[in-house]
């Protein structure tokens, strides 16, 4: 969490660590990354 909001999520497995960033963010935020959005599972 930072400032109360969800920051990042992380997972362990057997032979590595996973790290999610949250998807959501302000509006300036949305615009800046904008260009890279791609499917929901990148």
């Amino acid at each position: 969490m930072l400032d109360g909001r969800a920051f990042l999520n992380f997972a362990g497995w057997k032979a590595h660590v996973s790290v999610y960033p949250v998807p959501e963010g302000d509006e300036a935020f949305e615009r800046a990354v904008a260009p890279y959005v791609s499917g929901r599972g990148t």
